[in-house]
């Protein structure tokens, strides 16, 4: 147990620091900071690589880097009311765990440069990769339709349709345009589920917050108290 430690954001107990921490991991998880750090992230990486010497492109895409984190940072402490040491210590304790340490590491490297650098350069890296594998997947989903509609000319000889038009006329032309190719069809649903799984992060992450905040006030007003009535002894 903590001797004093009364005032506003040093409460007694070491374990009160849990709620906070809890905050953080799932604000750093939450639509509201991933989605403009990974978008930046996306859109500068392109020119990040392994060499040694750094180029004069860097420095300022890190500064717009480090001015992003510093705001999203400081709207969440001044919503919670509690100080920068706080907040460094809850990342302290977040980096110690696996799981967490990946995003921490976006806070590190607002700071370190060497370690922005090595964020970006993993971050394209995977970007390479994702684009690889959905090459890839596209082609085989490409080759795999063409084999199919091949299958169905032999297996239907050309002539009359139901419709009496020959299987080259307008029909087989409305037909061609209703199917849209997998790509298309993919990215739509992409966007879709995208935008419905940002929508629901959305609404949980403001119930979290509304709930985190009604926390800090409560906890504040406990150490109020506590601190009005340990002067009230003392006298």
């Amino acid at each position: 147990k903590k001797s004093g430690g009364t005032a506003k954001g040093e409460p007694e107990e070491e374990g009160e620091n849990d709620w906070f921490f809890d905050i953080i991991i799932n604000f750093l998880r939450s639509p509201r900071w991933k989605t403009p750090i990974m978008t930046f992230l996306d859109e500068h990486c392109i020119i990040f690589d392994n060499e040694d010497e750094n180029k004069l492109e860097y420095t300022p895409i890190h500064s717009k880097f480090k001015a992003i984190v510093e705001e999203l940072i400081g709207c969440l402490l001044a919503e919670l009311g509690v100080t920068q040491e706080q907040f460094l210590m809850a990342c302290d304790k977040a980096g110690q765990n696996q799981i967490h340490k990946k995003i921490v590491d976006q806070i590190v490297a607002v700071e370190n440069f060497v370690a922005f650098k090595k964020l970006m350069c993993k971050r394209n890296a995977e970007l390479n990769r994702q684009a690889m594998l959905l090459l890839e997947k596209q082609s085989k989903d490409i080759g795999a339709k063409a084999e199919k509609s091949e299958e169905k000319k032999t297996a239907k000889p050309e002539g009359k349709t139901d419709t009496g038009e020959t299987d080259k006329g307008p029909k087989a032309k409305v037909d061609k345009e209703k199917f849209k190719t997998p790509v298309e069809i993919k990215d739509k649903d992409l966007q879709e589920a995208f935008r419905i799984a940002q929508e629901a992060e959305k609404a949980e992450e403001e119930e979290f917050m509304r709930k985190a905040i009604e926390e800090s006030q409560r906890l504040e007003k406990e150490q109020r108290m506590r601190k009005q009535e340990e002067e009230e002894e003392d006298q």
